[in-house]
């Protein structure tokens, strides 16, 4: 997952580049910022309508987002 950029931009990356970038997720765990994503309510906003009007957009991106 984390080498999946520059597997999507088909740039090679060594063996020891990806060590190195796992090493310093896992070293760096406590600086990151937790991951969040507000509600659609919390901007006022319905999610079904939401979904609905992004779902073209979301199956399109998939293959960048994932699942």
């Amino acid at each position: 997952m984390l080498c999946a950029v520059f597997t999507w931009l088909d740039e090679p990356i060594s063996d020891e580049f990806e060590q190195n970038m796992h090493h310093w997720w896992r070293q760096n765990v406590e600086q990151r910022n937790p991951v969040t994503y507000p509600s659609a309510s919390y901007f006022g906003l319905d999610e079904t309508e939401v979904a609905n009007r992004f779902s073209a957009y979301a199956a399109k991106m998939k293959k960048w987002i994932g699942p």
